[in-house]
């Protein structure tokens, strides 16, 4: 078993990496939606259709596709902000289920079952290294803003949050229309990396290798959704040698890091350091049992932002 890293795998991770921050965008802000999927799946399509029936480019798919994403997200938005938890994460597979459907029967425009393939644009190593340096740079400075530290505090609690003034119906709104964005933007970087789109690359199993990677990474810091895509694309490559047993062997292993390190590796990274650095200023000392919840919420948003830092 090789532990190197081909090309091939790095430029993967780069794609997941992508795809990994539209899942991270609405998780890190507590919000149960899972309509990413559909949104990475109609930026796919729509750069596949402008490079094959307009002969447009990558650069103008990276432009239109997102936009289109974002104004469909804001008008379902509408009808779905008085959906919470649950309720919101079923009818939001539901739309991800409808997407496939539309994209199987429309077949003179999405190519049904077949997709769409002659897409090819030769983007590589670069273009797909300039665009995760680029969101990562966004997100690094997200980590810092106010809009950050209320996403922090939504995800902790939201009706502390909505106690403090922060507007969690707007936020979440924000939330899911980036991740639209977000996610169209990857889909047409992945179709014009793969050369070609099918309906089946934008199922359920998209949805929970996206929420694996996020959940591994850890939702505290816009780097575990980093870390969780190159985990999640290096180890079943590196498992590749155990054929047919590679899918239980890397689902072992990222059950394993789960549960071992719930709050993700990023969390469990920052929690690490920040016990040692107590530890050696002398200041040890465990939270009681009964700790009131806002004591808690302090505490998780320190850690977090001792770890942005």
């Amino acid at each position: 078993m090789s532990l190197g890293l081909s090309q091939t795998i790095i430029e993967l991770a780069l794609v997941n990496v992508i795809l990994a921050l539209s899942a991270f965008v609405v998780v890190a802000g507590g919000t149960f939606s899972f309509a990413f999927v559909a949104f990475i799946g109609l930026g796919a399509y729509t750069g596949a259709i402008m490079a094959t029936e307009h002969g447009l480019g990558l650069l103008p798919a990276l432009v239109v596709a997102p936009a289109i994403a974002m104004v469909v997200a804001a008008i379902l938005a509408k009808p779905l902000e008085r959906l919470t938890g649950v309720y919101l994460a079923m009818v939001t597979v539901a739309i991800m289920a409808v997407f496939e459907v539309v994209l199987l029967n429309m077949s003179s425009v999405t190519g049904g079952a077949l997709g769409i393939t002659g897409i090819g644009s030769g983007i590589g190593l670069l273009e797909l290294g300039l665009a995760v340096a680029a969101l990562l740079l966004a997100f690094r400075m997200l980590q810092h803003s106010m809009l950050g530290r209320a996403m922090r505090l939504v995800r902790a609690d939201p009706l502390v949050a909505s106690a403090v003034g922060v507007n969690v119906p707007r936020l979440q709104l924000l939330l899911f229309v980036a991740s639209a964005g977000i996610g169209a933007f990857g889909g047409v970087l992945r179709a014009y990396y793969f050369g070609f789109v099918v309906p089946g690359d934008y199922s359920f199993a998209l949805l929970i290798r996206l929420l694996a990677m996020v959940i591994l990474g850890g939702v505290g810091h816009w780097s575990g959704a980093l870390i969780g895509a190159f985990v999640m694309t290096v180890v079943p490559d590196w498992l590749r040698p155990f054929g047919e047993w590679r899918d239980i062997a890397t689902g072992g292993i990222v059950l394993l890091i789960i549960v071992l390190v719930p709050q993700g590796v990023t969390g469990g990274l920052t929690r690490l350091r920040r016990i040692l650095v107590r530890r050696r200023r002398g200041e040890i000392q465990e939270e009681p049992e009964d700790a009131p919840a806002t004591g808690r919420i302090e505490g998780e948003l320190s850690i977090e932002g001792e770890g942005a830092r």
